[in-house]
């Protein structure tokens, strides 16, 4: 007991992981049984203005402003919950019945669960490819993933796939990934398809607003917008809009900074002066040590 007295906290984490998009398919059976159509290999879908869209129920959705505003996805509840999530959502969840109709067309004897399966086979690989050889490249740099053997170049298909070695995602990892709220602009730009600029809209403020989505081109606009609008830099500076309003109309406030800080606190991460030392780094004997570490416009702005 004394032992446990002094160990980190230890969480139940329910969320797979393995980029496997368990937030188009479910976590559970139950909840994949609950999503699909019952046949072709098709999602649960319904088509607004000609355009697919998962079944509507949820009653997560709570910025939605009536009446427009409608629809809130009845899937997995993260589906609703940020912009970017709901995009990609969205994204993934029409491409699996569009390949689910390719393959249908391709091989009309095919069952219903084969066609499903298989299409989200195909889904799942195409998911993992653009992180894997697209954005993750871009992230840490191609030679540091060859080098560690996460990606092979010149391999077209690579099976190193060890079935006794447990999938796991470190703490450290899920983390360090909340450094992306930098790279975050606080408006998204909604181009059309020819590149012209029509709306620009607040971020935080479609949070949990699935509705605003289907309406004013908003979808189209987003997704044109998902590759033609530059990222943030790649500095210590947040957008205020992602950083202060973070949940948009349900926060006065915030600090999403100081926020990702305490999470790294609250799950019992060792401080920076161990991490420090297991890289064979020197550490910080003082406060003022850091500075030497830290950018020069940090230590410039703190004195």
């Amino acid at each position: 007991m004394e032992d446990l007295a002094y160990s980190p906290h230890a969480l139940i984490n329910t969320a797979p992981p393995m980029l496997e998009l368990s937030n188009v398919y479910g976590i559970e059976e139950v909840h994949a049984l609950r999503y699909r159509e019952g046949k072709g290999g098709r999602l649960s879908s319904e088509r607004i203005r000609g355009k697919e869209w998962p079944t509507n129920g949820s009653s997560v959705c709570v910025n939605n402003e009536s009446p427009n505003e409608n629809r809130c996805h009845s899937t997995e509840a993260g589906a609703n919950a940020l912009l970017g999530i709901n995009l990609i959502f969205l994204w993934l969840f029409r491409n699996h019945n569009y390949l689910a109709d390719k393959l249908h067309e391709l091989n009309p004897c095919w069952g219903d669960d084969k066609l499903y399966q298989v299409a989200r086979d195909i889904n799942i690989a195409m998911y993992q490819h653009i992180v894997y050889h697209e954005l993750m490249p871009a992230v840490i740099g191609q030679k540091y993933l060859e080098k560690n053997k996460v990606i092979f170049p010149g391999h077209v298909h690579v099976d190193d796939y060890d079935e006794d070695l447990e999938p796991r995602l470190a703490q450290e990892y899920v983390l360090a990934t909340r450094w992306f709220h930098v790279l975050q602009e606080g408006r998204i730009n909604l181009y059309d398809k020819h590149g012209k600029m029509f709306n620009q809209l607040s971020v935080v403020d479609l949070s949990l607003r699935t509705g605003a989505l289907t309406i004013n081109n908003t979808i189209e606009g987003a997704t044109q917008g998902a590759f033609r609008q530059a990222c943030a830099s790649t500095d210590y500076v947040i957008d205020p809009e992602m950083g202060e309003r973070s949940l948009g109309r349900l926060q006065f406030v915030s600090d999403v900074m100081a926020a990702d800080i305490m999470k790294t606190r609250d799950v019992g991460l060792p401080p920076y002066n161990r991490y420090r030392e297991l890289c064979k780094l020197p550490v910080a004997e003082h406060f003022h040590d850091l500075y030497q570490w830290m950018p020069k416009e940090v230590r410039l702005q703190d004195n």
